[in-house]
């Protein structure tokens, strides 16, 4: 949830409901003079209104973000998804069973397809189950598969976990579950990433600052190094993409922080981290520092991302308040900017269900409202928002039913989770103090501990006990020279630098990305040969702990070079450009395309433009100079005007295959875009005079065209589309078996064909169609799922399931009138089971009427009495579910 900030005079007002997903706010005109308003809805700033933009005073939100009053809003806004993840555990006890809970949401205003939720657990903690299928990847990650997460939807993922046994050394251990989320979206921007890892061998941590973005760093930017919450180096860091930063520490028991300031351009992300606590030598008894690996802030700064670090324990407090970062030193000071996680847990250590729990939060003024953050939660509650000045945070869980520790320990612990920041202008060193009470039905309220975080800057200033020296933990190689500066394939090339492997096949060298080989190594020096077919460019070197480029290039020099040539591809006269290395005037003499020479334009160092000649086709370009002949690597494609001849069917639904015969149609399917209509067509097979094709949904009637870089083919006849059925709504959404259910949408009834409609798989009975609306009657049989709908075109599946009421025999029959003058009628419609008689008794058990009930049963079953007698009658009806007794009142 986000805030919602009213700024009023004479101070501000705080107010905050929730109910059925909706927000509102009573601005209160006649109490207040109202100077904004700023709603923040799940994190988002959607508006600042003024006082001049407020016709209406009650504003409300839906959980949607759509905004219900009467105000008018100038701004433009882009539909996206905004995604979200919290992640929280019960506890972390040595032994027991705890709950881990991933909290996913979408905020924004546009679907994220393709969503998948990530969660790592710490290798202390095992998974024991969770309530949503996942996949394990090889380094332990799990993988929940979301799918689609519409516009405001939240989601849970309840995992049971449990910490290992049989390890005391464990214990006191801080140890971190990360959760993130993630559509597959490449990032567009340099992004760091920091891992790191404990080598019991050797004692060091062993860290990778890498650059996951597909652009290179355009600037440098600074890494710290903490042990035990003590600044150790500060240095920059700078890289290529794809290229990483090795680093090895010292631990010596001590807890070690890596954190990289990230590129410009990744918004909220401004930091990466890891922390490594209690790395030693394997079997050393070097003593473990604990209860650092809170002190700073985490490196999950991108709402897609949560990370709780909890201590194991062998017991705790069970009504405790929590806050990350704990803070620096005894005074724990907090970076100001930096969000304060707070989580509150609670358990129900008494000896009977608690009903009804409510945490009261009273936030210090100090703390920015706006800038509030709901995380993850143990149950479902109410919450809301009061007061002034301080604003009063109250949860409120309605039916907790939590049941005692006594009779279930694991199931008798609750928490919540948020977070906010200080105020932007406190003055240095504010503490900013807070607790909470929790209410346990009418009990009174346990008050928790109280947490309190100074907010202060601490100047970078290094630790001298703990100061760590660039060279002795920097173990990525570096290039600082190499001669001679350039030479022919062959000649060989001293590279002078730093930590390369003393063994040649540790190292491997790249002239402009080929590998050349290695002659002999050592830690400042490795002999290497030109490898044919090099080109100028840079020298890159890895080893096993990272990759390094020369700032300077190396030359490569004698035969003509044509390192490239733009476009790749076009028609006869395209004038096409080829770079390259000694293409100058003095040196070359011909270019030619196959075996056609190409007409030269212009040229310009070692860039030349030439024309592709009459009777071109495609093949390598050929530079023909003095210092020899050299041809492209990739060929030119001559593309020439595609036609169509024939369509191998003229009318479909979608998902058919057709073929397409012509001539010019392009080899490769994805150069051939095929439409019908305006809508595109994916191409399945693709030969020069052979295309077969899928027909698209929603494909338009009309002539098929295809384009390919020669140009645009039309075909000679039109194209009929036969479109499946669309269900667009149905109501209502939940009956009993012989409900009836209205769906709309469109193209039922297509080509005059009746549709077949079935209820999770049971075919209905259809009581009216037309070609946007279907009456049917549910079946039989049928159980709760989607509602299909197959017609000639193809089938549609609603999104959401119709769910199927289970009813009792007793309430599935009806008897109607009742009372009644001897005619009566039995309904078994909402009956989803058998009927084999129906014998109605006088009060004294005499027998009335009897009749069998056919197989299969009908929906109804009108009886007549002869001559009845007034008063009460008992109606026995046999099912196949057992007797069903009912009153009968003749009149």
């Amino acid at each position: 949830m986000g805030g919602i900030l009213i700024e009023t005079l004479p101070g501000p007002y705080y107010t905050r409901t929730n109910s059925n997903g909706k927000f509102s706010i009573d601005v209160g005109i006649g109490e207040y003079t109202v100077k904004q308003i700023v709603h923040n809805i799940k994190g988002q700033l959607i508006e600042q209104i003024c006082p001049d933009a407020i016709e209406n005073h009650k504003v409300a939100f839906s959980s949607e973000g759509n905004i219900n009053s009467k105000i008018n809003f100038g701004n433009k806004v882009t539909l996206s998804p905004y995604l979200t993840a919290n992640v929280s555990s019960t506890r972390r006890r040595r032994c027991f069973e705890s709950t881990t809970k991933v909290t996913y949401a979408n905020s924004g205003f546009a679907p994220a397809h393709n969503a998948e939720v990530y969660v790592r657990l710490p290798k202390e903690v095992e998974l024991l189950s969770a309530d949503k299928p996942y996949t394990q990847l090889p380094n332990g990650t799990y993988v929940f598969t979301v799918g689609t997460i519409a516009p405001g939807q939240t989601s849970v993922i309840t995992i049971q976990d449990k910490v290992k046994c049989g390890d005391e050394s464990v214990r006191g251990l801080t140890v971190c579950t990360k959760a993130w989320i993630s559509t597959g979206k490449l990032p567009e921007k340099p992004i760091a990433t920091v891992t790191g890892e404990c080598d019991p061998e050797t004692g060091k941590v062993r860290f990778v600052i890498r650059n996951n973005g597909p652009e290179d760093m355009e600037t440098g930017e600074l890494f710290r190094i903490y042990r035990d919450g003590k600044l150790s180096t500060v240095e920059q860091y700078k890289l290529a993409s794809g290229d990483s930063l090795v680093l090895w520490v010292t631990a010596l028991g001590k807890t070690i922080r890596l954190e990289a300031d990230q590129p410009d351009g990744n918004g909220e992300n401004t930091l990466a981290s890891e922390t490594i606590e209690g790395c030693q030598v394997g079997g050393s008894d070097v003593p473990i520092s604990m209860g650092f690996v809170n002190v700073l802030p985490t490196g999950d700064e991108e709402p897609d991302a949560a990370e709780e670090c909890l201590e194991i324990t062998d017991s705790f407090d069970p009504n405790d308040k929590q806050v990350t970062p704990t803070g620096l030193t005894t005074e724990n000071y907090t970076p100001t900017g930096v969000a304060l996680k707070y989580k509150i847990r609670f358990q129900n250590t008494g000896t009977d269900v608690a009903y009804r729990v409510v945490v009261v939060d009273t936030l210090s003024e100090n703390l920015d409202i706006s800038t509030l953050q709901m995380g993850s939660a143990s149950h479902n509650y109410r919450f809301d928002v009061s007061g002034k000045g301080k604003p009063v945070l109250t949860w409120t869980f309605d039916n907790i039913m939590l049941p005692d520790s006594n009779r279930n320990e694991p199931g008798s612990h609750g928490y919540i989770q948020f977070s906010i920041k200080p105020r932007a202008d406190l003055p240095e060193k504010t503490l900013v103090e807070n607790f909470a009470d929790i209410f346990f039905d009418f009990n009174s309220p346990v008050r928790t501990n109280i947490t309190a975080n100074r907010i202060y800057d601490m100047p970078e200033v290094i630790s001298e006990a703990d100061k760590l020296d660039a060279d002795d933990i920097i173990a990525t190689p570096g290039i600082t020279g190499f001669a001679p500066e350039s030479g022919k394939f062959g000649t060989e090339v001293i590279v002078t630098g730093k930590k390369f492997s003393t063994e040649p096949a540790l190292n491997k060298v790249f002239f402009n990305g080929l590998p050349a080989t290695i002659i002999s190594a050592s830690e400042t020096e490795l002999k290497v040969i030109v490898p044919a077919n090099a080109t100028s460019g840079n020298l890159r070197i890895q080893t096993n702990d990272g990759v390094t480029q020369s700032t300077d290039g190396f030359e490569v020099y004698q035969p003509p070079v044509v390192s490239s040539f733009s476009p790749m591809e076009g028609v006869v006269g395209t004038t096409v450009t080829l770079q390259g290395k000694h293409l100058t005037e003095e040196w070359l003499q011909t270019i030619k395309l196959g075996d056609q020479t190409c007409e030269i334009i212009s040229r310009e160092g070692n860039s030349v433009v030439i024309k592709v000649p009459e009777g071109a086709t495609t093949a390598t370009f050929e530079a023909i100079s003095k210092g020899g002949e050299a041809q492209t690597i990739n060929a030119f494609v001559v593309w020439h005007q595609p036609v169509i001849e024939t369509l191998s069917k003229n009318i479909e639904k979608a998902g058919a295959t057709i073929e397409i015969t012509g001539i010019n149609f392009a080899p490769a399917v994805e150069r051939n875009q095929v439409m019908f209509g305006k809508v595109k067509a994916q191409v399945l097979q693709a030969t020069p005079s052979l295309l077969m094709v899928q027909v698209p949904k929603g494909a338009e009637n009309g002539p098929v065209t295809i384009e390919t870089p020669g140009g645009l083919a039309e075909s000679p006849v039109h194209f009929t589309f036969i479109p499946a059925p669309e269900v667009l709504t149905f109501i209502p959404a939940i009956g009993t078996v012989g409900t009836d259910v209205t769906l709309t949408g469109i193209n039922f009834l297509t080509l005059g064909e009746q549709d077949t409609i079935s209820f999770n798989g049971q075919k209905a009975i259809v009581l009216e169609a037309t070609p946007t609306l279907l009456k049917v009657r549910v079946p039989r049989g049928a159980s709760t799922g989607k509602i299909k709908v197959a017609g000639i075109g193809g089938y549609a599946v609603t999104v959401d399931d119709f769910r199927i009421e289970e009813l009792s025999p007793e309430q599935a029959i009806e008897v109607y009138p009742n009372p009644t003058n001897g005619n009566f009628t039995i309904r078994f419609m909402h009956a989803d089971f058998e009927v084999q008689q129906v014998q109605l008794f006088s009060v004294l058990g005499q027998l009335v009427y009897s009749e069998k009930v056919a197989s299969p049963r009908p929906d109804k079953l009108d009886i007549k009495l002869s001559s009845p007698k007034s008063g009460i009658y008992i109606l026995h009806i046999k099912t196949e579910r057992g007797l069903v007794v009912k009153k009968l009142h003749v009149l």
